[in-house]
């Protein structure tokens, strides 16, 4: 133990449990999820908490046979957020060294040190060196959000330095920052990262105090804070000016500004594959528009149209008839008019022409009558439009090509799944998609599909190939069905064209001496190992950047990284976004493992899992995921316990919870074992998780379970101090925790859903005190959310609230009448839910028992 080290580590004692699998070998973990077992009565009854002895205990509830002596109270649960219950908690970025959980509400004070809402490392002290890095068994990875905020509200300061641009070192080329030295009377800087000198320009020279520090630091935004972004319009050296032939940058005194908005073309299936859906997508288009209109009003954007069915059409706009130009011959597409001349709508100046347009558009598709989906060629054309500016392409279709270009034979899904060759499910077919892909993504093309595949199998795995390589976002509505989808649709249309957004950029972080950048992780064209292309980027977008050693580092010092983005705004703006973090450097292995970060390292393992079940399939993407757990613990208990005893399995305080974490991943419906899951579902889910936030992992993977029936007088309402609705306490995913007289919503990221779990032996008063309902049959998905009391819409308000990148629509289920049930009762995890599946209890034992043979 070090000075100052927390409490002793959580135990759990395991000496009198048996664990059926003896004979298994590690990692030989399944996640079979089978048929959800139907709990049984005896588990312990719910308090009582609304008042006039609402929510009264049965004597039944649900839970799991029992399967050992283990007291459930001494086993870690992710259940207790005490941060829900404190005042507001302030994160200092130099003072203090360990962030709150990346879930947790907290508010963050930007010293120079980038917000760990930003980037944020799986180790918050470095290791010293490689050796202790393995040793250690614990990933070193940061996951970068780039354009996300320092904090809920702070926006990143704009810093102009004219056609100077901004300092760098000119060695290793980082830009200046907070932690940098000035020296020789203010006249030269040392850099942090490689400790070269630079000379300080004229224009930008200051004295120095005895300290060391310029009398004007004050004044410089720069200096002073961890994240900054610099606005080089007027600076050739960052100027981007379209996908012109121009094979070198002009001189800066030739060089003339020009902005290119962020310009969005929507492609709409128009054929007579999915009847009702255009009525729905051009609602939702038209929806979105007015929000592009409302929320952006300074900028100046264009948007238009080019719809499909088995020709390609294109329309004039400057005519008044607003004529429909057909290319036929879709496998050849071409432009047929002068696009930019007449084909752009200004979104603020010519909304009427909108409207106008989506309301001839189910004439148009009714007159052309046509049965097949031509969707790649669309996209060549789009293509063709954005080749010279770059833009945005959201691109709405049912599933593959029947005609045109990109038309593949469909591979035999119900032949490879659930045997060793469904890896090829999980990747794109090559050719004419990637090709297409990494074309658009050259020329700053970013794409975004909302797929409605009406069949069981539609290969989103080679469609999504397009989004991404762009860096798009793909967004699946499986039978889509206008009361039940709608709502979620539109949402994410409108997130997707409102939110903080740039394109054309590239992404470089740069490291301090002793270490460097491994890999990234994420959706983007490597042209270069050390960049990220990005054709397009947006605030709900998260990359993973491995690291490793180069060198030994002074475990007395600290170390540095610097996450530069350099991209086009919405409005077409030139911009550098710059984060810098700090870290102090650890040379002992309870030092690493009092500083790991539980938040970060799910998210890096949960990628590394998705890289390997694409690769190596989803039983060794298991496998390995429990191995990697079991090395985690052993190192820990080998090296940081203190006299334990043989029965206990010892945790690590930062990291008691990661065995629930894993076990979660393991049973979720992206890794689980078994074929119930369709494989557009699971490519979906596989898509989703290498791009999650640091603070979306946990969630996306454990869902949160929330007692309806037992909220406190402050449950529902808004806190001051914190500055947000107060949730009830959650409850942990076990079906000894879901009683029959109570009510439960339950947050599931993964499906974008908030089921809301109605027991049959509930008390009517319960039911009419949370939703206004005379009784259960009245409740239904739209009654929640248009008639429930105040409280409860105001819980429902806040989950979707921490989730903006989403819409999850409410799913009422009553016990044992509902289909839904048995999605409700898969994601109680730490249940045995059937076949080869183990129990929370059966999992510890089962990671205990490969520790003490891996000691032995």
């Amino acid at each position: 133990p070090v000075a100052g080290a927390p409490p002793p580590p959580p135990t759990v004692p395991l000496s009198s449990v048996g664990y059926a699998g003896a004979g298994a070998r590690p990692g030989g973990y399944t996640g079979q999820p089978a048929t959800p077992t139907r709990p049984i009565p005896g588990g312990k009854p719910a308090p009582t908490s609304l008042p006039g002895g609402l929510g009264q205990a049965s004597p039944q509830a649900r839970s799991s046979p029992a399967s050992s002596k283990i007291d459930p109270s001494q086993i870690p649960s992710p259940t207790a957020v005490t941060s829900e219950r404190e005042g507001r908690v302030v994160f200092n970025t130099v003072k203090h060294v360990v962030p709150p959980g990346a879930c947790t509400h907290f508010t963050v004070v930007d010293e120079g040190s980038c917000s760990p809402k930003i980037m944020r490392s799986t180790l918050h002290s470095a290791p010293s060196d490689a050796d202790l890095l393995r040793d250690s068994a614990l990933p070193w990875s940061v996951v970068f959000q780039p354009l996300a905020k320092p904090d809920a509200q702070t926006d990143v300061p704009v810093v102009d330095f004219g056609p100077s641009g901004p300092l760098r070192c000119k060695r290793c080329r980082v830009y200046i920052n907070p932690f940098v030295q000035f020296v020789d009377g203010g006249r030269k800087w040392r850099c942090n990262f490689c400790e070269a000198g630079n000379d300080v320009p004229h224009e930008y020279f200051c004295n120095i105090d005895a300290d060391g520090n310029r009398r004007d630091l004050a004044e410089r935004t720069e200096l002073n804070k961890g994240s900054i972004e610099y606005d080089v319009q007027n600076v050739a050296e960052y100027c981007f000016q379209g996908n012109s032939k121009v094979q070198q940058k002009p001189a800066q005194e030739d060089y003339k500004p020009v902005e290119y908005p962020l310009n969005y073309i929507f492609c709409i299936d128009i054929s007579t594959t999915a009847p009702g859906l255009l009525t729905s997508v051009i609602q939702a288009v038209s929806e979105a528009v007015e929000s592009m209109s409302e929320e952006a009003p300074h900028i100046d954007a264009c948007i238009s149209f080019i719809t499909y069915a088995s020709t390609v059409q294109f329309y004039d706009f400057e005519k008044s008839n607003m004529p429909m130009h057909i290319v036929p011959d879709v496998a050849d597409v071409f432009v047929p008019l002068p696009f930019n001349k007449v084909s752009w709508l200004n979104v603020h100046s010519e909304k009427d022409k909108i409207t106008e347009f989506l309301t001839k558009l189910p004439d148009f598709a009714d007159n052309l009558n046509e049965p097949h989906s031509a969707v790649g060629s669309a996209l060549v054309a789009a293509s063709l439009v954005l080749a010279e500016s770059g833009g945005r392409v959201v691109c709405f279709c049912t599933g593959p090509p029947k005609v045109g270009m990109g038309v593949y034979k469909m591979r035999e899904e119900h032949k490879l799944y659930g045997t060793d060759s469904e890896t090829q499910l999980y990747s794109a077919v090559d050719g004419f998609w990637t090709n297409l892909a990494t074309d658009c993504a050259k020329k700053q093309i970013c794409i975004d599909l909302l797929a409605f595949p009406y069949s069981h199998y539609s290969d989103l795995a080679t469609l999504g190939q397009i989004c991404r390589l762009t860096s798009g976002q793909m967004y699946a509505f499986p039978n889509f069905h206008h009361r039940k989808d709608y709502d979620r649709m539109v949402y994410a249309l409108r997130r997707n064209v409102t939110r903080e957004a740039g394109y054309a950029a590239i992404v470089r972080v740069r490291t301090s001496k002793g270490i460097r950048v491994r890999e990234y992780d994420g959706h983007f064209l490597c042209q270069d190992p050390l960049d990220m292309d990005l054709a397009g980027i947006d605030a709900d977008k998260a990359y993973l950047v491995e690291l490793q050693h180069d060198d030994k580092l002074d475990h007395k010092g600290h170390c540095y990284l610097q996450g530069a983005m350099l991209y086009t705004t919405r409005k077409g703006c030139r911009r550098i976004r710059v984060h810098t973090l700090r870290m102090p450097v650890a040379n002992t292995l309870p030092n690493l493992f009092r500083h790991a970060d539980l938040d970060c390292t799910v998210a890096a393992m949960a990628r590394r899992m998705g890289r390997q079940a694409v690769t190596k399939g989803m039983t060794s993407a298991r496998d390995n995921l429990t191995n990697h757990c079991v090395d985690i613990l052993t190192t820990y208990r080998k090296n940081c316990a203190v006299n334990p005893s043989p029965g206990q399995l010892i945790l690590p305080e930062a990291l008691k919870l990661l065995p629930i974490y894993c076990l979660a991943m393991c049973k979720g419906s992206t890794f689980r074992i078994g074929t119930d899951i369709r494989v557009d579902e699971r490519v979906q889910d596989l898509f989703e998780i290498h791009q999650l936030t640091a603070a979306g992992t946990l969630p996306f993977i454990y869902p949160r379970l929330f007692p309806l029936h037992m909220m406190g007088s402050m449950v529902g309402t808004f806190d001051d101090d914190r500055g947000c609705i107060v949730l009830p306490m959650t409850e942990g995913l076990s079906g000894e925790k879901v009683h029959s007289n109570g009510i439960y919503a339950m947050h599931d990221l993964s499906s974008t859903q908030i089921f809301i779990w109605i027991g049959e032996r509930v008390n009517p008063k319960v039911v009419q005190y949370l939703f206004n309902a005379e009784s259960v049959d009245q409740l239904s998905d739209a009654w929640i959310e248009a008639k429930s009391a105040p409280r409860i819409c105001n819980i429902i308000k806040e989950l979707r609230r921490q989730r903006p990148e989403s819409y999850d629509a409410i799913r009422v289920i009553r016990e044992k009448r509902d289909p839904l049930e048995n999605v409700f009762l898969s994601r109680l995890v730490e249940d045995k839910t059937g076949g080869n599946s183990l129990s929370y209890v059966e999992y510890l034992c089962h990671l205990h028992r490969h520790i003490q043979a891996k000691l032995a």
